[in-house]
C-alpha cells in the first residue's frame, strides 16, 4: 500500500518511489532501511560512509543486517574512505591549537581493548576491520565493485524525478556525487 506522505512530495512520483540509503551502518543502523521497505519504497542500494567508522566497516555492517533480514538482494556500495576536508593530521593540529576535539570519528587513536570488546575500528587504517564489532554476525556476502558517488549518479540519471537520497552519514558520498553531476 502506498503511504499518503508520498503524494505531497516536492516532486513528481510516477512509479514506487525509490530510496538510495547512505550512512555510517553499524550494528544498531538496521531501522533505517526496515523503515524504507515498510513505507513501500523501493530501495535501490545502502552506500557505507566514513563518519563513527571507516566505510569498508560500515558497509559490511549493512551486508550483514541485510543478510539476518533475507535482503540481500539490496546491493551494498562502500563510499570514500576518506571525508573531503578533514584528516587524522588536521584533527590532532587542531586539538593542539583549540584542545580535545568532542567528537573524532574515525580519527580518534586506536583503542585493542574498545575494539577487543565490541566497538568499531578507529585510527589510520581505513581498510582494518574489527570483526568483534560485528554483534550481528560478519557478512557472507561481498561489497559490490563500483564507488558510491559513480553509483548514485547513475541511478538518478536511469530514474529521472523518482530518486530519493537519504544520508544518516557525513555526506562525503553525496558530495562526491554531486561533484560528479550537480
Amino acid at each position: 500500500m502506498r503511504d499518503p506522505h508520498f503524494d505531497k512530495l516536492p516532486f513528481q512520483v510516477r512509479a514506487t518511489p525509490k530510496i538510495i540509503i547512505e550512512n555510517d551502518w553499524n550494528t544498531n543502523a538496521y531501522i533505517t532501511f526496515l523503515l524504507a521497505i515498510d513505507t513501500g519504497l523501493d530501495v535501490l542500494g545502502l552506500v557505507g560512509s566514513t563518519a563513527n567508522s571507516w566505510s569498508r566497516q560500515a558497509s559490511l555492517h549493512a551486508l550483514a543486517l541485510l543478510e539476518i533480514g533475507n535482503l540481500s538482494c539490496i546491493p551494498v556500495h562502500k563510499g570514500a574512505d576518506y571525508p573531503l576536508l578533514n584528516s587524522a593530521d588536521l584533527a590532532r593540529t587542531w586539538e593542539t591549537l583549540h584542545g580535545q576535539l568532542p567528537y573524532q570519528g574515525v580519527f580518534k587513536p586506536f583503542n585493542a581493548t574498545a575494539e577487543a570488546s565490541g566497538r568499531d575500528s578507529s585510527s589510520g587504517d581505513p581498510n582494518r576491520i574489527s570483526r568483534p564489532a560485528f554483534l550481528e554476525g560478519f557478512p557472507n556476502s561481498t561489497l559490490t565493485g563500483e564507488h558510491s558517488a559513480a553509483w548514485m549518479v547513475e541511478q538518478v540519471r536511469k530514474h529521472p524525478g523518482e530518486v530519493i537520497v537519504y544520508s544518516g552519514g557525513s555526506l562525503t558520498n553525496i558530495a562526491l556525487a554531486t561533484r560528479l553531476d550537480p
